[in-house]
């Protein structure tokens, strides 16, 4: 990937925006489990460990998912990784409101819509470093401090949801909401696509000032060249391309009719045209199968797993992620227990969250200052 100056600014205070929504979606809805978990003992009559282990699944999976969304970056763009990410976990999120048991509740909420959550947080920050340099630890609060803001909205909206539309009718919110991401993703535009629209702007900008000056001045008869622009070459593309496919589709009709004749002379041919059709097929698939395989061994740097310190940190965040959970889930829960009503039983997890959202924005303004002074 080139290197390309950061702007600093200018479109990246929108890029910043976009991650602040999707931290404020993805944790936000993580970090308020504990309000969907006393509905779901009450739903699915099981123990608090097997029903919290709902939460753990949704945590701990992230761990697995982030190495793979960096190799899925690489290989395609942060945009469409943020975009089919925001597709999928929202159709996880609404087929978990049709569940019947625990067991597909694991299954759907606690890893597929937990896989395709965290695999937005690596893209989420890493197009911020792509705009940023000086400002970058001011863009990185704003944009992380969505996990606070959306742990305090979401505990209070969830357990306002839960009572008028109950935990089914929660969840189908939730998915709704969590379409918010791919208007996240239509903001994360590639910065070599930025410099290129800022370059067309300003070279448009050139050619309206020397018409104006032209044109102020009709005595001066000149015969410049006026320089070749990206718009001319991508008309002069657009029209080679519609003449090119004119032909083909004059080549394509004039094909279909060489075959129907042949077809109704020579009938012995359609087996060969069939086995020719299922000779095709197989090698597509063979091939989808090697590039599947050349991108797991090309996108991902596998020989990581060989080294100690990395599965150490790998088992030591999966086990604190999975710890993690067990004041955001048992809190309300616990809260319930000595009678506090639901709404302020809910409100834990949301206190919670607006200290985080504080903690984060003044943590990175003070990093952003002492790196000024040194």
């Amino acid at each position: 990937m080139a290197d390309v100056e950061p702007p600093d600014g200018g479109f990246g205070w929108f890029v910043a925006l976009g991650t602040f929504i999707v931290f404020f979606v993805v944790p936000g809805q993580a970090y308020s489990f504990g309000v969907l978990y006393v509905e779901f003992l009450d739903a699915f009559g099981a123990s608090k460990a097997s029903t919290a282990w709902i939460g753990t699944l949704y945590f701990s999976t992230g761990v697995v998912a982030i190495p793979l969304s960096m190799a899925l970056i690489n290989k395609y763009s942060h945009r469409k990784v943020m975009m089919i990410g925001g597709i999928t976990s929202s159709i996880g999120i609404f087929a978990s409101s049709f569940v019947s048991s625990l067991g597909q509740m694991y299954i759907i909420y606690g890893v597929m819509t937990s896989f395709c959550h965290w695999l937005l947080s690596v893209p989420a920050l890493a197009i911020v470093r792509r705009y940023f340099r000086k400002r970058l630890s001011i863009a990185m609060g704003i944009g992380v401090s969505g996990t606070g803001a959306g742990q305090f909205a979401l505990s209070f909206l969830t357990q306002i949801f839960i009572d008028n539309y109950g935990w089914r009718g929660t969840l189908l919110i939730l998915s709704a909401i969590n379409l918010n991401i791919c208007v996240a993703g239509a903001l994360f535009r590639p910065i070599e696509v930025y410099h290129f629209i800022k370059q067309r702007n300003c070279q448009n900008t050139i050619d309206a000032t020397m018409c104006s000056i032209s044109s102020t001045q009709p005595s001066l008869k000149t015969t410049e060249t006026r320089p070749v622009t990206v718009s001319d070459v991508s008309l002069e593309n657009n029209i080679y391309s519609d003449c090119k496919r004119h032909e083909l589709e004059e080549a394509d009709e004039s094909e279909s009719l060489v075959i129907q004749n042949d077809l109704s002379e020579h009938g012995e041919e359609i087996r060969d045209d069939v086995a020719a059709s299922d000779h095709n097929i197989r090698r597509r698939i063979q091939s989808c199968a090697t590039e599947l395989r050349n991108f797991l061994k090309g996108g991902f740097d596998w020989s990581l797993f060989k080294n100690l310190a990395f599965v150490l940190i790998i088992v030591t965040a999966f086990g604190s992620q999975a710890a993690s959970m067990a004041a955001l889930t048992h809190g309300v829960k616990r809260g319930r227990d000595y009678d506090i009503s639901s709404l302020l039983s809910s409100s834990l997890p949301a206190i919670m969250g607006m200290a985080q959202f504080l903690g984060r924005i003044f943590w990175e303004i003070g990093r952003a200052s002492c790196r000024e002074r040194v």
